[in-house]
């Protein structure tokens, strides 16, 4: 009997029990090494740092820790559903809809991940993403915390305050530049030490 799988859904969104993550769903796993494996998710346990698969053609479980892949994925699409606070929050007017917000993963070995994605969640041993389909659905995806080298979720920063006229794009470059060298120094705090925008339209 398949039970269902710990496997966090996007903000906003209840799925019906039936929609929900169960053993026996075909998933995709990319190791660290460029090895890929499909096969059937067998139990799903991110306390332990591991998933547990039925490699294709074989009647053997594998147990995978997660510090040894780069992502996996659940192929299935999934219907957006807006949970019941989502609906409540709205005042029966405006529902809220979640739009599709372009994300790009950097990952250690230069390689990056583009797409648009209904939100994002962050745990102890990565980020899950929700791909968006062109049906309104979505697909889970998960980066391991270790492949990583950063993560962007919607429009950067100096790309929203450029095309709000609210810093010169100069000044957006050279900022992204200087925290090339200093982590430490956000892109809104080197424009506002420049003079390049005001705290306040920031």
């Amino acid at each position: 009997m398949p039970l269902p799988q710990p496997f966090p859904l996007p903000p906003m969104c209840d799925l019906p029990e039936n929609e929900l993550v169960y053993s026996g769903e075909r998933l995709l796993l990319l190791f660290l090494d460029g090895k890929k494996l499909s096969g059937k998710l067998l139990e799903y346990v991110p306390e332990h740092h591991e998933v547990i698969v039925q490699p294709e053609n074989s009647d053997e479980s594998l147990a995978v820790n997660l510090d040894d892949l780069k992502m996996m994925a659940l192929p299935g699409s999934r219907p957006y559903v807006l949970s019941k606070e989502a609906m409540e929050m709205s005042h029966g007017e405006i529902r809220w809809h979640t739009k599709p917000r372009v994300f790009e993963v950097v990952f250690n070995d230069g390689n990056n991940l583009l797409g648009k994605t209904l939100g994002f969640r962050f745990d102890q041993n990565g980020l899950f993403l929700f791909p968006a389909q062109e049906d309104g659905g979505f697909k889970i995806s998960f980066i391991t915390r270790i492949s990583m080298k950063t993560y962007n979720i919607g429009p950067r920063i100096g790309e929203v305050l450029v095309k709000e006229n609210l810093a010169p794009e100069n000044g957006v470059k050279a900022s992204v530049a200087d925290q090339q060298h200093n982590r430490s120094k956000t892109i809104g705090k080197y424009l506002r030490d420049q003079a390049f925008i005001s705290a306040e339209d920031l």
